[in-house]
């Protein structure tokens, strides 16, 4: 038996009988967890995960500044964060311990996640299309024809005469 407070509603509870989302050292109700909460985490996570002992105070202050200035939501931060970190591969050095690199990358870093979002729309919807014709999903094979070698013929004229 493990009691433990939740830090949103200031209530004690037993983490095993209790259905809850352990994020960082602190268990949240599942009724109190929001995905400002969930996404806050999720970049302090990352950003320790990158640089190991960070300033929380400070990343939760330019989470809240990027939020009111730029309208970014907790989500779109931490999906910026992840492109320029783990997709991009990007130098963690110049950047420690800040998240100031948000509003230079969230162009890039949003049209990323809608490009991959259209195609995986496109991909749904043909799967829905080939389930609405009641039609079987085969798998077909293409195989490469080999190449035709071409001949070169010498062809001589005999001259009559």
């Amino acid at each position: 038996m493990s009691i433990v407070k939740c830090p949103v509603c200031g209530l004690s509870f037993d983490n095993k009988k209790v259905k809850n989302l352990h994020l960082g050292n602190r268990y949240y109700h599942l009724s109190c967890c929001t995905d400002e909460l969930v996404y806050t985490e999720k970049i302090l996570a990352l950003v320790r995960e990158k640089w190991g002992v960070v300033s929380r105070p400070k990343i939760i202050e330019q989470i809240r500044k990027f939020k009111k200035e730029y309208l970014y939501t907790e989500r779109q931060i931490y999906d910026d964060l992840y492109y320029f970190f783990e997709i991009k591969k990007s130098d963690t050095g110049a950047y420690k311990n800040t998240i100031g690199i948000v509003p230079f990358i969230h162009s890039e870093a949003q049209r990323y996640y809608l490009t991959l979002k259209i195609q995986e729309d496109k991909k749904e919807n043909v799967t829905q299309m080939l389930k609405e014709n009641n039609s079987e999903i085969e798998t077909v094979y293409f195989h490469k024809q080999p190449s035709k070698k071409r001949l070169q013929f010498q062809i001589e004229i005999e001259e009559e005469g």
